[in-house]
């Protein structure tokens, strides 16, 4: 459960780095099916990004993982991100 909640933190941090003004709405479809869709769903929202093997078999392990989480926490996880997300901080270099 740490593992797949590092990850999501690790995502968000990406969203929201100054570097990356614009969130690519593939990569939220990628996130939204990996907490709350199905494995097949989460193949599918990764196809476009056209992964090596490695890395889909990573992610679906990674899906996997997370498929452990109870409901509840998946969906906290969630409002967590669209909270963060949608957070006027998101916008700023937080780095110390």
């Amino acid at each position: 459960m740490k593992v797949a909640i590092t990850i999501a933190v690790v995502m968000l941090s990406i969203c929201c780095s100054s570097a990356s003004s614009d969130i690519c709405p593939g990569f939220l479809q990628v996130l939204e099916a990996l907490f709350m869709g199905s494995e097949s769903n989460y193949e599918a929202s990764l196809k476009p990004f056209n992964p090596s093997s490695d890395l889909q078999n990573s992610g679906i392990q990674l899906k996997k993982l997370v498929d452990t989480l109870p409901q509840e926490t998946r969906t906290n996880i969630k409002k967590l991100t669209e909270k963060i997300l949608t957070s006027p901080l998101c916008k700023q270099d937080l780095r110390v």
